[in-house]
């Protein structure tokens, strides 16, 4: 029941026998309040067409009894109308002919559309453009961030290897000096043991010349 009430209610509030003059005085409005600007189906899209239905409904001469739903389909009809219109025109001769009053508002309306939307796609051109410059400083970012740790793992490495080097060279080194000790021991005893022959060798001969 309340759907019916609603239903009855917006039939009241929509049965406006759109003229001419209605049409061009709702373009106007839709031109004045920059509907373009705002985003489709955007809630302030919607609100400007909530203001520009109060606008229309609050004139005297002449009468509007519309809802934001029918001002929106209105323009809808009239725009598509006015665009089909064009392109005909343009694959026929590609003359411009006369435009009403309405036609001339809808031309103005498309046209600033047109540079909205174009606007916007560049917007987002600079947005996406913005987003892959970012992208590529992070990856080199991290190609650096790579390049540095693969630097210091090299430096590292390189500085392991010095280090078994220089172990390897003072092992060796210490080798040499162990070797070179012990040959000086062994001839150190060497001589101590030919020493020691000499000795025994003398004390040989005396006697020796003793019992003679």
């Amino acid at each position: 029941m309340a759907a019916a009430v609603t239903s009855a209610k917006e039939i009241a509030q929509t049965n406006t026998e759109w003229t001419e003059q209605h049409d061009n005085i709702l373009c106007q409005e839709i031109l004045v309040l920059e509907l373009f600007k705002a985003k489709k189906g955007s809630i302030a899209r919607g609100q400007i067409w909530d203001k520009i239905a109060n606008n229309l409904n609050s004139l005297q001469h002449p009468q509007f009894r519309v809802t934001k739903r029918s001002v929106r389909e209105r323009y809808t009809l009239l725009s598509d109308k006015f665009r089909a219109k064009i392109r005909d025109e343009e694959k026929a001769s590609g003359i411009d002919t006369d435009l009403s009053d309405v036609e001339k508002a809808l031309e103005g309306i498309v046209e600033k559309e047109a540079v909205v939307e174009e606007t916007a796609q560049n917007d987002k051109k600079k947005v996406d453009s913005g987003k892959a410059a970012e992208m590529r400083y992070r990856a080199l970012e991290n190609l650096g961030g790579t390049q540095k740790r693969q630097r210091k793992d090299e430096v590292k490495n390189e500085t392991v290897a010095r280090v078994k080097r220089r172990k390897s060279g003072s092992d060796t080194v210490a080798y040499l000096r162990e070797k070179n000790d012990l040959m000086q021991k062994w001839k150190m005893e060497e001589m101590q043991l030919q020493k020691q022959r000499l000795v025994v060798k003398s004390k040989k001969e005396e006697q020796s010349k003793k019992q003679h």
